[in-house]
């Protein structure tokens, strides 16, 4: 049991961190917007997101790794808001370099973000470049991702 309850935004901002407060945010900001036709894409977003992150833990990136959980958090944004990336963008409290990727730009974020991407719908083939690609092993990669699967079952979406 926890010696202490949080009680204020204040009081979470100083045990979470702005950061993964933000990340709660987020979240239930997708989870408030979740509805029938949406659900799935919802839900892949957070995969990809969680995935993405563990990707930038396991390859030592010099960026918060919570970027990169935002990168991929977002990439869908645009669908599930039927607004234009750019627009959305500008309303958003992510870094810089996030919001380029986002928008197509190469950079760290992006290279990992189509990294993620084509890992979705690899051959075998394709999946080993990707892979080396990535400075990952197949087997890692797949481990990675099996413990986004796990996160996203854990928030029961």
């Amino acid at each position: 049991m926890p010696r202490y309850k949080i009680k204020t935004v204040q009081h979470a901002l100083a045990h979470l961190g702005i950061k993964e407060l933000y990340r709660w945010f987020s979240i239930m900001m997708l989870r408030d917007m979740r509805n029938i036709e949406n659900a799935e894409l919802i839900k892949l977003s957070l995969i990809r997101g969680k995935f993405m992150e563990l990707l930038a833990e396991e390859l030592d990136t010099a960026d918060p790794t919570l970027d990169y959980f935002f990168a991929d958090m977002f990439s869908f944004i645009d669908v599930l808001l039927n607004r234009p990336m750019k627009q959305i963008l500008d309303g958003l409290p992510i870094s810089d370099a996030v919001k380029r990727a986002l928008l197509g730009e190469q950079n760290e974020f992006r290279d990992l973000l189509d990294c993620v991407v084509a890992g979705e719908s690899i051959s075998r083939d394709r999946g080993c470049s990707l892979c080396e690609k990535c400075q990952i092993s197949a087997r890692r990669f797949m481990s990675l991702y099996m413990e986004s699967l796990r996160w996203a079952k854990m928030l029961h979406y």
